[in-house]
């Protein structure tokens, strides 16, 4: 992982879900100087007979996105004094995919993406595209509400089982996130049955408070011991007006790497706050199947 935030990945629609959390990612690109790549997939369904696969079909749908992208991309550039970069892709699997292959491709040090939502409710099931590629990427990923209006994350939830997930999720923050007045909340969780733990959560966090206050940001720790940690946490977000959740597979007791288990799961499907996965670096083996066309 840089340690500078370079490039972005924003996969686009041009929904109005895309587009509220397309101005979170122009901010980040502007605040860090970094290049946005907007992405546009289409992806034919393998049970529409009605779809025509004939190559200038293909082609005619190509340069229709890329004339649609290509716009945006000057637009935004314009506007906002940012470096933009456009990519198409025509796709025989599936978009999450896509994405992955893009991310890889790019070295991308973050993704952008939306999400859709029922405000107010705990009716929130996360696009499977978005679900997918979290599960999948080994760079962060930031999920945007469709509903979702703030342009910075002031108030931060990190939930924390074990201490392994703490510094991961502190260099996110304050590399990517930080902005003026942010404060972070550590929550340390964990099961009536497991609460040995605690000590070991509170000594690293006090490791890190030298570095929280030298950098400005403001910080709270607690510990609680819950009967669902992931019920606790999402009841807990909407207490202390979380703007943000940074979640971690670690937050299981059996997990692997791109693999997000129940607690994780749960809080990704439930939740009506924007959400970033962070997980450990490891190799991510990268498939070939898309026809692609880059536009700058």
């Amino acid at each position: 992982m840089n340690d500078k935030i370079e490039n972005i990945l924003f996969p686009t629609d041009f929904s109005e879900t895309a587009n509220n959390a397309l101005l979170i990612a122009i901010n980040i690109a502007k605040r860090d100087q970094a290049a946005l790549h907007l992405l546009h997939i289409i992806v034919p369904k393998c049970n529409d007979i009605s779809f025509d696969r004939r190559p200038e079909v293909w082609q005619a749908l190509e340069q229709q996105n890329k004339k649609g992208l290509k716009k945006l991309s000057v637009a935004l550039e314009k506007q906002y004094n940012i470096t933009v970069y456009a990519h198409t892709s025509i796709s025989d699997i599936h978009a999450a995919e896509c994405i992955e292959q893009f991310a890889e491709r790019l070295n991308v040090d973050l993704i952008v993406m939306g999400t859709h939502g029922l405000s107010g409710t705990r009716d929130f099931f996360m696009g499977s595209n978005t679900y997918t590629v979290m599960r999948n990427v080994a760079c962060p990923v930031l999920a945007i509400p469709v509903y979702y209006k703030k342009f910075f994350f002031r108030n931060i939830l990190l939930p924390i089982r074990r201490t392994e997930e703490i510094e991961d999720k502190f260099k996110i923050v304050t590399r990517f996130l930080k902005s003026p007045s942010t404060r972070i909340e550590f929550l340390g969780v964990a099961p009536f049955t497991d609460f040995t733990s605690f000590d070991c959560l509170t000594n690293k966090i006090n490791g890190l408070a030298f570095n929280l206050k030298n950098q400005g940001i403001d910080f709270v720790h607690r510990n609680e011991i819950c009967e669902d940690i992931a019920d606790f946490v999402l009841d807990y977000a909407d207490a202390c007006d979380a703007e943000l959740l940074v979640i971690n597979p670690v937050m299981d007791d059996d997990w692997g790497f791109f693999s997000l288990g129940p607690y994780t799961q749960k809080i990704l499907n439930h939740t009506k706050k924007p959400v970033m996965c962070v997980k450990p670096e490891t190799n991510h083996v990268m498939s070939k199947h898309v026809i692609t066309t880059h536009i700058k």
